[in-house]
């Protein structure tokens, strides 16, 4: 049985060919954002160490950063927007997990 793998655009390649223009590049992994499409549905399980699912605002923001002069110096990266699910249950602040 053939295993399924996600199919990754090539960020960190595309960062590292040689051009005449800077070229940033960057993927960015959201978790569970609070959308129309996920009105009325029980997200409780889905939240992370945050404790709570994230707003549009939120990855705007970091779109946006990661779109302007400001992050000039970041490229072909990976950046996890998930309020701490990969992270893992030792990042919840006071469990001492």
């Amino acid at each position: 049985m053939r295993r399924r793998q996600p199919i990754r655009c090539p960020v960190p390649g595309a960062a590292r060919l040689p051009q005449r223009t800077p070229l940033r590049s960057a993927r960015v992994h959201p978790g569970i954002i609070r959308t129309p499409m996920t009105e009325g549905l029980d997200l409780s399980a889905q939240v992370g160490p945050l404790g709570r699912v994230g707003e549009p605002g939120e990855l705007a923001n970091l779109i946006a950063f990661l779109a302007s002069d400001e992050s000039s110096f970041s490229t072909g990266s990976e950046f996890v927007a998930d309020g701490g699910v990969l992270a893992g249950p030792s990042a919840i602040p006071g469990t001492g997990a």
